[in-house]
């Protein structure tokens, strides 16, 4: 009876998987060691740790390998603070270290680049090599907070922003942090208005050819216009959406509204110009993609050679297999595909050349400087050339002047997009740009209608 008594009231304070502590133990020894700190007047560390990319691992391997990682972990962890320190796990891949006793900020980095490095190594599971590396965040009392609460919520502040500085990093707690975070739930609250109140709205950017500077595309870009704060960038918003899932809801919205218009300017302009619309890292990765794009061509009787999707490298790079399966299925559809940002991500050419892609977008980072910056017209060239030998397109983003746009010319790149033509323009003013190069006999009858075609 004795033994079961100890085996219960250990299963009541520990977590089952890694026999760390669980969070009500964790909340009760923290309590108590703000008690100690408070009393002898001691500074105190609170790590929030979260294991990058573990659910990829989960995910692809299965529960079964994500645990014996999670446990080798805690191992690893317990090794890298004091008997007196608190190790516990809280849930998923979320663990909390407690370091009591701290002089200052130095004594916690020395830690937390421990941690980094341990937890960094690869871990040898069922034959196979995997690694996983932490983000932390730190909280330390009593500069960052007097409470349980208010210590662990500023440590997962920090956590978060470790995350946002690329991750396998330490970051301490502060008040912009806090500020920001506010600023974040805030704006994902109204971005779930926004979606019910149908706040947003598509501008459309030209994508002409070089020839003749025929019309060839337009690019789809989301605009959210915000009732209290205008006009919201998607920058601000997009990552938001991709964290809390509602960028399955927007991606369908601007894929019904783009070839809505789509379907407006064919039938009413007899236009025959293309609509390019970007594609997220989660939707990429969505088993409903391929349903939901066959669901709105149809609808709008569209021809799937009139649409291209633009996926950005780190989104393709992200599962590479999966990215791969899912494109050959859209270029199976004859949808256009092309690789947006190119050489801004982490690619890599093996991948690159195994992805069924049409049409690499050269980033304006490199097109902005191409006529005073030999490195960039090096690589400007360099990425022109690499496409054509693959046989793919090449669209350059953010040609501003007329020297980039001779030195994009003269290089062969097909088609061109940026402030010297066009910015992006809301549905109507897109659709009288549509009918003045019409007059000019600019737009495209069809794909290869236009005679001197840069090849």
């Amino acid at each position: 009876r004795k033994a079961a008594e100890a085996r219960i009231s250990h299963l009541a304070h520990h977590d089952i998987l890694t026999g760390l502590l669980n969070r009500y133990s964790l909340e009760d020894r923290l309590q108590q060691g703000l008690l100690n700190a408070q009393r002898d007047r001691a500074r105190l560390a609170v790590f929030f740790i979260d294991l990058d990319r573990f659910k990829n691992i989960n995910d692809t391997l299965g529960h079964q390998v994500g645990d014996q990682l999670l446990i080798r972990v805690a191992e690893r962890l317990k090794k890298c603070v004091r008997e007196s320190d608190i190790v516990a796990r809280i849930g998923g891949d979320e663990f909390i270290l407690v370091l009591s006793n701290v002089n200052d900020g130095f004594d916690v980095s020395i830690v937390a680049e421990k941690v980094l490095e341990q937890v960094a190594k690869p871990y040898s599971i069922n034959k196979m090599e995997l690694e996983s590396s932490p983000s932390i965040g730190i909280s330390i009392y009593p500069d960052d907070g007097g409470s349980v609460e208010s210590l662990l919520k500023n440590a997962d502040v920090a956590m978060y922003q470790a995350k946002e500085n690329g991750r396998n990093n330490y970051q301490f707690f502060t008040n912009q942090m806090l500020h920001v975070a506010q600023e974040r739930i805030e704006l994902e609250h109204e971005l779930r208005i926004a979606l019910d109140e149908n706040q947003f709205e598509l501008y459309y950017q030209p994508q002409l050819c070089t020839s003749n500077r025929n019309i060839y595309a337009f690019e789809a870009l989301i605009r959210w216009k915000n009732p209290k704060k205008g006009f919201v960038g998607p920058d601000k918003f997009i990552p938001i959406a991709e964290e809390t899932g509602l960028i399955h809801a927007i991606g369908d919205w601007v894929l019904d509204e783009a070839c809505r218009q789509l379907s407006i300017w064919t039938r009413e302009l007899s236009s025959s110009v293309n609509m390019a619309i970007n594609l997220s890292t989660k939707q990429l990765q969505s088993e409903s993609l391929l349903g939901r794009v066959c669901q709105v061509m149809d609808k709008y009787a569209m021809e799937a050679d009139k649409l291209e999707f633009e996926v950005t490298e780190t989104a393709a790079m992200t599962d590479p297999e999966l990215a791969v399966k899912q494109l050959q299925a859209l270029k199976e559809l004859k949808v256009g595909l092309a690789i947006d940002d190119f050489g801004t991500g982490y690619s890599s050419l093996s991948y690159l050349k195994r992805l069924p892609i049409h049409t690499l977008k050269l980033d304006r980072t490199f097109v902005r400087d191409i006529e005073t910056d030999r490195n960039d017209a090096e690589i400007s060239m360099a990425t022109i050339a690499l496409a054509h030998n693959l046989g793919l397109s090449v669209v350059a983003e953010g040609v501003e002047t007329e020297g980039q746009y001779q030195f994009l010319a003269e290089h062969s790149c097909d088609y061109l997009q940026g402030y010297l033509f066009s910015r992006p323009l809301p549905a109507d003013a897109a659709t009288d740009y549509i009918k003045n190069n019409m007059e000019q006999k600019r737009v495209f009858k069809n794909k290869d209608s236009c005679s001197d075609k840069i090849k």
